[in-house]
């Protein structure tokens, strides 16, 4: 099974058009990861289906961290442990 891992709060038109992305993934076989505001994302996800959590090989990664549009991200993910972005590289880095 394929798997990718997916910034849930970036974006224009996130994370309800991630969210919808993800479940249209996981629909054909992909197991997704979601990063990002855990509550908000999961309340997108039962709103999609109802019982995601049961169906759908998606996981949600809790990240509080949210950088600024005038700020450098990549220098703000790598410093901080808890920045989605640093969490994605570290999961991707040990295999998870």
């Amino acid at each position: 099974m394929p798997k990718i891992a997916v910034d849930a709060m970036g974006g224009d038109y996130a994370p309800i058009a991630v969210v919808k992305g993800a479940v249209a993934a996981a629909r054909k076989g992909v197991k997704v990861t979601l990063f990002g505001d855990h509550d908000r994302v999961a309340e997108l996800l039962s709103d999609e289906c109802s019982d995601w959590q049961l169906r759908l090989p998606i996981t949600v990664e809790h990240c509080f961290d949210v950088v600024d549009m005038a700020e450098v991200a990549i220098k703000r993910c790598l410093l901080e442990k808890h920045h989605r972005w640093h969490v994605q590289l570290m999961q991707l880095k040990w295999g998870d």
